[in-house]
């Protein structure tokens, strides 16, 4: 028996294909951007990645709260 090891065996449908930055680079952003450029980017990509809006939103407020957290601390 011989088997078709080319052929796709968890999707019976077709898979979207999505995009999203590499990860390596995030830490140049993170670095040099900081707590703003790092949750824009974080946002986006859950948006390519097509990540519930729920889970976007929930991103979304730990990022402000983030944010007002690290102003506080520079004040």
């Amino acid at each position: 028996m011989r088997e078709d090891l080319y052929s796709p065996t968890l999707a019976t449908r077709e898979v979207e294909r999505t995009k999203s930055y590499n990860i390596a680079n995030l830490f140049y952003v993170a670095f040099f951007g900081g707590v703003v450029a790092m949750s824009v980017l974080g946002i986006r990509n859950a948006k390519w990645l097509q990540i519930e809006k729920k889970y976007i939103r929930l991103l979304t407020a730990m990022s402000i709260l983030h944010l007002a957290d690290e102003e506080e601390e520079n004040t």
